[in-house]
């Protein structure tokens, strides 16, 4: 049985988000529904977990894993940043994030990935770029190509299959769209 959202949250932001593994021992212990959801041999080994160990985390996410849906949260989390870019399109970090999940799979995002986001990345490697900006028709291309892909997301029209990962042999996506909805997010 999966934990509820809302309960798996503070897990992705330790194993996924890199969050403070003692902020999570305090929430573990003071969340009582956990011992609902998990196995009683599960639950007694998480609430055993050495928090002050580094390599906990490891051992952390072996456990807690097949509570987790890995899915979900990388829907959210797309959905949650192309949202972001709608509003903040010059947000370089966000765009950094939508050419990593594109390298890891999420093809559809082409268009937003190599035109904007690979730019994006730039000034983080190289110092020549730190005063980089985009022009404003660019923003606004950013945030139409982020309004188009966030409402393909919410009406199903674009439905992820998987996690991104860089394995070239797993589906990642199922594209509903028609070929006038492909085009206005692809590069010719």
């Amino acid at each position: 049985m999966k934990l509820p959202f809302h309960l798996q949250r503070p897990f992705f932001k330790v194993i996924l988000e890199n969050d403070d593994i003692k902020a999570l021992e305090t929430w573990i212990y003071h969340e009582p529904s956990l011992e609902e959801y998990l196995s009683p041999d599960d639950y007694l080994m998480l609430i055993g977990l050495d928090f002050n160990n580094k390599k906990t985390v490891i051992e952390l996410e072996k456990l807690i894993s097949p509570y987790l849906e890995f899915l979900v949260y990388y829907q959210n989390l797309l959905k949650q940043t192309l949202s972001s870019l709608i509003n903040n399109p010059d947000d370089f970090y966000k765009l950094s994030q939508i050419y990593d999940w594109y390298c890891q799979g999420y093809y559809f995002l082409r268009k937003l990935a190599l035109t904007y986001g690979l730019s994006a990345d730039l000034p983080f490697y190289d110092e020549s770029y730190q005063n980089f900006q985009f022009s404003d028709e660019a923003l606004a291309e950013i945030a139409q190509q982020a309004l188009w892909l966030y409402n393909d997301l919410i009406c199903q029209n674009i439905v992820l299959s998987n996690p991104p990962s860089y394995d070239v042999n797993t589906d990642h996506f199922q594209d509903f769209r028609d070929d006038a909805e492909r085009a206005r997010t692809d590069l010719p």
